[in-house]
């Protein structure tokens, strides 16, 4: 069995790593968070053995065999190179760092301890996101030469380190935007990044937050009273970019929150030969989730909803899974590898760039 340590235990740790580890098959042996009496409160409560309110405790503690990142990110880069100097494996949450060096480092990390890394990529392994990837290889789509992600939530609100850019990084650019990157850049075999072009927008960060307890996420801080709430904003609500890749294919990103429209959370991508579209709010729930198009003999346009068998799996479990699979058998994750994390975080680079120098293409190397 895989002894695992999870390192930040806010919302995502423990409502969604913790248990999915342990339907993976792993046990989850320690708990770490900067919180004074969090992972303690935690680990009685979930039955984990240890909890330390420092992960350099967690690394001393000899069976811990992988470490889960669960922090913000730019925390990311300290604790996943000191995990892989104390000879541990690491899973290392989405984005997974704060910029394209950072991911450098950490990949080199991984590459000098011989251990291995998993770089934030649960939904990648999800039977839809793998359907879809078997069917471009296949050829069903011919060539995709063009992509669309889009997100939008009407009602949402930057609260704790989520509303402060030199902790996360960024707004929906580093907290929505790499989900739905990762999966274009695994579903198109991670081409080259050619140039970028993006603008970002803050018209509802700053306002007062909305009444949430109807929402079934908040963060820890928030939610505990550690956080007020009220710090500052200085991130981006909103994000429109364009990216040109080197084998011919753009990708269009729009990603929204606090928008005056219907949530949506969609991915497009347009095949010479057919084309997708990926409906992420019905994934798992209505036979919709999933619309294929192509044409008939007669040139008609064809459309299909696939009906995938239904899966009770926890967001995360796929994904540990592979990773235990991997450990065991000695082998590294040709699917969620840093190399992937690099070209996520040059990308995410150029965007930013682009918007504060007022929306200018950013030719990448």
């Amino acid at each position: 069995m895989i002894r695992v340590g999870i390192v930040g235990t806010g919302r995502v740790a423990v409502d969604r790593h913790l248990p999915d580890i342990r339907t993976a098959g792993g046990e989850v042996v320690a708990l770490a968070d900067t919180v004074p009496g969090r992972a303690a409160r935690f680990a009685q409560q979930l039955q984990v053995p240890h909890a330390y309110e420092d992960y350099r405790e967690l690394l001393r503690q000899t069976d811990v065999d992988v470490v889960a990142i669960c922090t913000p990110p730019a925390s990311h880069e300290e604790i996943a190179v000191s995990a892989f100097r104390a000879g541990r494996h690491v899973y290392l949450e989405k984005p997974p760092a704060m910029n394209e060096l950072e991911m450098k480092r950490i990949t080199e990390a991984s590459y000098a301890s011989g251990k291995l890394l998993l770089s934030g990529s649960n939904s990648i392994y999800s039977q839809e996101i793998q359907f879809l990837k078997s069917l471009i290889g296949s050829g069903r789509f011919g060539t995709i030469y063009h992509a669309e992600c889009q997100k939008i939530i009407s009602i949402s609100h930057a609260e704790g380190w989520h509303a402060r850019k030199a902790v996360a990084g960024g707004g929906v650019g580093m907290n929505s935007v790499p989900h739905r990157l990762d999966w274009i850049l695994f579903l198109l075999d991670t081409p080259r990044v050619v140039s970028v072009t993006a603008t970002i927008y803050d018209h509802f960060v700053h306002k007062p937050a909305p009444d949430r307890t109807h929402a079934g996420y908040q963060l820890m801080d928030v939610a505990e009273g550690i956080s007020q709430g009220d710090e500052p904003a200085d991130v981006e609500d909103s994000l429109v970019a364009m990216i040109r890749f080197d084998n011919g294919c753009t990708l269009l990103v729009r990603d929204f929150a606090g928008a005056n429209m219907k949530d949506e959370a969609l991915v497009k991508l347009y095949g010479t030969k057919g084309g997708v579209i990926l409906d992420h709010a019905r994934l798992g729930k209505e036979k919709e989730g999933i619309t294929l198009f192509g044409q008939t003999v007669n040139g008609q346009i064809l459309e299909t909803n696939p009906i995938l068998p239904q899966s009770t799996d926890g967001s995360h479990v796929s994904a540990y899974r592979h990773l235990f699979d991997c450990i065991q058998n000695g082998r590294p994750s040709t699917s969620s590898p840093g190399s992937r994390g690099i070209v996520l975080m040059k990308i995410m680079d150029a965007l930013y760039k682009s918007a504060v120098e007022g929306g200018r293409q950013i030719f990448c190397e």
